[in-house]
């Protein structure tokens, strides 16, 4: 059996350095089909949080909740 060899003819693409806006707080923000809250780039770098960053939630008696950092 023959093998082939493929070789690219494309340069990587170079990566563009992400632009991050000013963050305005209170923030509109949905719940997606599968249950995730998506947090920007920008909300995370607002509040000096991380990805992969544990927090605690807590439920409040007005039903609203209070994200913390552990």
């Amino acid at each position: 059996m023959k093998e082939k060899t493929v070789e690219s003819t494309s340069t990587p693409k170079e990566q563009k350095a992400r632009e991050v806006k000013p963050t305005k707080f209170p923030i509109d923000a949905r719940i997606n089909d599968y249950g995730f809250l998506h947090f920007k780039v920008g909300w995370l770098a607002a509040l000096g949080w991380k990805k992969g960053m544990a927090l605690k939630i807590e439920k409040n008696p007005d039903g609203s909740i209070t994200i913390r950092k552990v």
